[in-house]
């Protein structure tokens, strides 16, 4: 499914943007009419993914200083800033795919169905989730999540605010 789905977005899609433009062509006229469009739908785009990222960094700023997980801001995000990169892809169907994305309503919708078929793939044992880490000891050696480590390889660690009244300032460890 994977192969089919990166020969859709490599190859097919380009092919299809190619032929819409070719029919943009013929219904503007002339080829500097069709690259005018191409351009104003990119630059008018880009400046509403623009004004709408603002918008959610904003939202997750308060919804963080509120003290909570701002999760659907951050999905929202993500959406406005694929929808950014559609836009700046010159073509046409991916400019209606980038101002689909940037209304609220077909992101609610989106955000929907993502949420219930990760539900549902998580449900089915079908999508597994992990963990993987690196990181490295004092004496140079490379770990990785899973990995056996020995005492004397761990420094424990516990954070605290720095002393403010410190004369030397914050310490940094290494």
């Amino acid at each position: 499914m994977h192969v089919a789905l990166l020969f859709l977005f490599f190859v097919a899609l380009p092919f299809i943007e190619l032929i819409l433009i070719i029919k943009a062509h013929r219904f503007f006229g002339g080829w500097l009419e069709t690259l005018a469009v191409i351009i104003i739908t990119g630059v008018v785009g880009a400046g509403l993914a623009r004004a709408q990222g603002f918008r959610v960094w904003h939202d997750i700023q308060s919804t963080l200083r509120a003290g909570q997980l701002p999760a659907r801001q951050l999905v929202e995000g993500v959406m406005i800033l694929i929808a950014g990169a559609l836009l700046i892809t010159p073509g046409f169907l991916t400019d209606c795919g980038g101002f689909l994305l940037l209304i609220p309503a077909c992101r609610r919708i989106i955000r929907t169905w993502l949420l219930l078929y990760f539900k549902n793939r998580l449900r089915d044992g079908r999508t597994r989730w992990s963990f993987h880490a690196r990181w490295q000891s004092k004496k140079g050696k490379q770990f990785h999540s899973g990995d056996r480590i020995n005492d004397d390889d761990v420094i424990d660690v516990m954070a605290s605010e720095p002393d403010k009244d410190d004369p030397e300032g914050p310490h940094e460890l290494r």
